[in-house]
């Protein structure tokens, strides 16, 4: 990734969703009205989409416990960063479960079993319980998604890793509005190699999208 203005930050997954969903649900007029509100809906959105800062691993199905783990990318590293199971088991150490899926202490890696993990369409309402979203985004982020996809006509779909190989599948993390032959839904990627273009969201000192108390953003490939 590009380097980042001095003083930003990347956001996590928890605050993506958060941004979004005021972006769209706010009923503030100086956010929903705010030229960098409507640049995230009208351009990031639907040109390209919001690169989360947010790693996938996804196991082997022929696993003990197959699933996707997820990692803060807080470095912006992308997939020059190859992560171990073992690394990430060990950092999964003293943490606690919501909803079926496994977290660190410090909240920046998560694990969900596959059996909680599912592709294609989703019913509006029910994302909050998909287990790729949670580990991506917390049980609170999956939330906010849920209610932005209200926005949305169609039934938002999630795009997974199906991992038949021996080995993990590292990926990365985005959503955007409608790619393919439908452009009103909401698609969640927890599985891309970042080959295409697209924004990062830097937040600086509030998670707020409001003008003048904005999150930064920068047009970047996740994987420079």
């Amino acid at each position: 990734m590009a380097n980042r203005e001095r003083g930003a930050a990347l956001p996590t997954g928890e605050q993506s969703a958060f941004m979004l969903d005021e972006a769209y649900n706010s009923k503030d007029p100086t956010v929903k009205d705010s030229s960098r509100t409507e640049f995230v809906r009208n351009d990031i959105m639907r040109n390209g989409g919001l690169w989360v800062p947010e790693v996938t691993i996804t196991t082997p199905q022929n696993t003990k416990n197959p699933g996707m783990y997820s990692v803060f990318d807080e470095n912006g590293e992308g997939l020059r960063r190859v992560y171990t199971t073992e690394e990430l088991e060990d950092r999964l150490t003293g943490g606690d479960t919501e909803k079926g899926v496994r977290f660190s202490q410090d909240r920046t890696v998560a694990f969900a079993p596959q059996n909680i993990v599912r592709a294609g369409e989703h019913k509006k309402g029910t994302l909050a319980q998909d287990g790729a979203c949670i580990a991506v985004y917390s049980p609170e982020g999956a939330e906010a998604l849920d209610r932005m996809a209200e926005q949305f006509r169609f039934k938002l779909y999630s795009r997974v890793a199906k991992n038949n190989s021996n080995e993990n599948i590292q990926s990365l993390s985005a959503l955007l509005r409608g790619r393919d032959l439908v452009d009103d839904r909401l698609d969640a990627y927890f599985y891309s190699d970042g080959s295409w273009g697209g924004y990062v969201l830097s937040v600086s000192g509030s998670n707020s999208i409001a003008e003048g108390d904005a999150p930064k953003i920068c047009i970047r490939h996740p994987n420079r």
